[in-house]
């Protein structure tokens, strides 16, 4: 679990031992051991009696396996916790604040292979349907227009409509008469204009699908109310949910069609 943001690099460092298994029993003694200091000291750096130097936080970093969000993180919340001067602790904290805005985007952290001009997405993103064949010729045995007609159930002539546009990007190809999905993988950022399309498209074929009988399917609802303080660690999980599917997806065989909508916002 990602411990952006943060303001305390105690904090920060509690959570990462927490997240070890057994609630980190044992971690406190190898991070002494790679920093080279007595466990003692560790302990008085969690209650505040001491204070880690910058290099040791670059090496807890370190020893924690952190990513370069995190990382670098971790390292200005160590030099902030020691900044006195207030224009000096001013600067660290603008940097802490464009490092927690630039982890709260998605887009880093599904690592796109390709993001299509504005204009592509304007058709790409217009119908469920240009996503919906081209994730489907990934499938075996559904790579003809046939095919993608009756596991879709749509008119032909539709098919056959958006595959033109599809052949013509590169995002689905043809080989031998076979229909195969594109090498590159799409994603749309937060900014395009096309993201409401997107979003909206999903969610219609969500509320259609609520009434199907597969047992795999999962739909959830729950209007809730909830501490400010516990806003930010639902989003984290929800992101984590994300970021953890899309590694699974990345090396997961192409059998079936399956879409994953996560929403989380203030009413």
């Amino acid at each position: 679990m990602s411990a952006i943001p943060c303001r305390d690099y105690r904090e920060f460092i509690e959570l990462k031992i927490k997240a070890h298994p057994l609630k980190g029993k044992g971690v406190k003694t190898k991070w002494a051991q790679h920093l080279g200091v007595n466990s003692s000291f560790i302990s008085q750096v969690l209650k505040g009696q001491k204070e880690l130097s910058p290099e040791q936080g670059v090496q807890t970093a370190e020893f924690f396996s952190l990513g370069e969000h995190e990382k670098e993180y971790l390292t200005y919340l160590v030099l902030w916790d020691r900044a006195t001067n207030p224009d000096y602790k001013s600067i660290l904290e603008k940097q802490l604040f464009k490092i927690e805005e630039q982890y709260k985007k998605l887009d880093w952290r599904t690592q796109p292979e390709v993001k299509m001009p504005l204009e592509q997405q304007a058709i790409f993103y217009s119908d469920w349907v240009y996503s919906a064949i081209r994730q489907s010729v990934a499938i075996p045995n559904i790579n003809t227009p046939q095919a993608l007609a009756e596991k879709l159930q749509l008119p032909l002539v539709k098919i056959n409509d958006v595959l033109v546009f599809l052949l013509q990007t590169g995002l689905v190809e043809e080989r031998n008469g076979k229909l195969f999905i594109g090498p590159a993988r799409t994603h749309i950022d937060s900014t395009s204009p096309w993201i409401k399309n997107h979003h909206s498209n999903w969610r219609i074929q969500a509320i259609e699908h609520v009434m199907s009988s597969n047992p795999n399917k999962l739909h959830f609802s729950a209007p809730l109310t909830i501490s400010k303080k516990d806003i930010p660690t639902v989003r984290e999980f929800c992101t984590e949910l994300i970021e953890k599917t899309s590694n699974v997806v990345k090396e997961s065989k192409s059998e079936v069609f399956y879409c994953m909508n996560i929403d989380w916002f203030e009413v």
